[in-house]
């Protein structure tokens, strides 16, 4: 299965009375496969629909973006009648939706950020090595690190795109090991006399890949709606199919 999607097409289903009533009735009226489609695209619907109602339950803190982040690319020809429900692939400035939710769905180990990367390239952090949140780094309400937060260490480490970006003066970040300490990002803070006091870690660099427990169970939720109301839907499709024939 596409682990990019959850497709939804003609399924072999145990017919019931009504189900059969309408199937025969749709294929009298020449509507049969026009009733089929219109009953798999409401399906695909409800499907989304449950999948964005479980998020909040299943992820912790999700924020509207990522709630937002799934779409139904509808059947349109009605000879070949397979709805999909797939994650958005364009984010405008942060990253696609599939990039982080595909993990939260399959487990596994996590790739280099964008972040990581921009250091790595400029021989800040080791390649190999991945930086996870530390002590002194407040995260957002949704527990994800502040878009701002990225943006002031790259100018201070002067790892941005654009130099022009970058910290002439390098700021209160800086990467390294302090005083013997775990090699990371750390944060200076304003001290007396225009010096700086204590140093808090924003970054730890860790020579493994993070790694993620399966936490979204994206088929069994999809799976669990299409069979729920696959059969009505259908026997729906038909009956619309067959009102609205001409």
């Amino acid at each position: 299965m596409d682990s990019e999607s959850f497709k939804i097409s003609p399924i072999k289903v145990e017919f019931n009375q009504d189900m059969l009533n309408a199937a025969l009735t749709a294929v009298a009226a020449g509507q049969y496969k026009y009733g089929l489609m219109v009953g798999i695209n409401n399906t695909a619907r409800d499907v989304q629909k449950a999948l964005v109602a479980a998020m909040p339950v299943k992820l912790d803190r999700p924020r509207p973006f990522t709630v937002n982040s799934l779409y139904t690319k509808f059947a349109r020809d009605k000879n070949n009648p397979e709805a999909e429900v797939l994650y958005r692939q364009f984010a405008g400035k942060g990253p696609p939706a599939a990039r982080y939710l595909i993990p939260q769905v399959e487990g596994g180990k996590r790739v280099a950020k964008g972040f990581e990367k921009r250091l790595q390239a400029r021989g800040k952090l080791p390649a190999g090595r991945f930086l996870v949140p530390g002590k002194g780094l407040t995260l957002d309400k949704y527990g994800n690190v502040p878009g701002a937060v990225y943006t002031k260490i790259l100018s201070a480490l002067k790892a941005q795109h654009d130099e022009t970006q970058n910290t002439a003066s390098g700021g209160q970040f800086f990467i390294g090991s302090p005083g013997g300490k775990a090699f990371g990002i750390y944060k200076r803070m304003p001290g007396k006399n225009g010096k700086y006091g204590r140093i808090f870690p924003f970054f730890i660099a860790v020579d493994h890949a993070p790694n993620y427990e399966p936490r979204f169970p994206f088929f069994d939720i999809g799976q669990r709606e299409m069979e729920r109301v696959y059969s009505d839907n259908i026997i729906k499709g038909f009956d619309h199919a067959i009102a609205t024939a001409r």
